[in-house]
């Protein structure tokens, strides 16, 4: 059975509102654009994925468990001779940055693609002649790129739960040193997870333009 199509009749009183979904829609092509522009920086010319960044990430998660001082009566025991200290586990600045400037691109994507997706909904793309099984099309792969990227999410998520789970086997047991290189494979396998994130960003925003140009300048023809 053929699908149903999409409603066209609009009320005159949404008609100004959609009109400026759909004028936000076509500047997501440059928007777009340069966003691919600043991905491949951040890939292949910013300091932010390059060797020395990941030796520095090692560095620092060697350095993550210290010794702290005990409060004693709100002042900090600075007795050399006495033993009143405990561990704390710091987290790995250097992955920080990297896991914000991700979260930001993963952001920038899910909005942008919900945005594209909202006007598939409204059928707002027949006024550029798009038929009904584009549309469909352009949305099943938008869901698809929207479901990889929240899954990417989950791997960040995930990352500071195991973290924190390898943190707490290293407080109850400061002398398991398997706890501690688990601490610096995991901020290591972090940074290349976080490459692959980014990696797939810049595939899905090539493609979440490709839809835009399509529908701005060729209507009617399929990806």
């Amino acid at each position: 059975m053929r699908p149903k199509k999409l409603n066209n009749s609009i009320d005159e009183t949404d008609r100004e509102l959609i009109q400026a979904l759909e004028l936000d829609g076509k500047n997501i092509e440059n928007l777009i654009k340069e966003n691919v522009e600043k991905l491949d920086r951040m890939l292949d010319d910013d300091d932010l994925f390059n060797q020395t960044n990941l030796k520095a990430i090692q560095s620092l998660a060697r350095e993550s468990v210290v010794n702290v001082p005990t409060l004693i009566g709100n002042k900090l025991n600075d007795d050399k001779s006495s033993l009143e200290s405990h561990l704390v586990i710091k987290s790995n600045e250097r992955l920080e940055i990297l896991v914000e400037r991700v979260r930001h691109e993963v952001f920038f994507f899910i909005e942008n693609a919900e945005k594209i997706r909202v006007l598939i909904d409204l059928n707002v793309m027949h006024n550029n002649e798009i038929d009904y099984e584009t549309q469909c099309l352009w949305k099943s792969q938008l869901i698809q790129m929207q479901g990889q990227i929240s899954s990417n999410h989950m791997d960040i998520l995930n990352y500071y739960q195991n973290r924190s789970d390898i943190g707490i086997s290293i407080l109850n047991q400061p002398r398991a040193s398997d706890c501690w290189e688990q601490l610096i494979e995991i901020d290591e396998d972090f940074f290349f997870k976080l490459r692959i994130i980014l990696h797939n960003l810049r595939l899905f925003n090539v493609r979440l333009y490709d839809i835009v140009y399509r529908w701005i300048y060729f209507p009617n023809k399929l990806m």
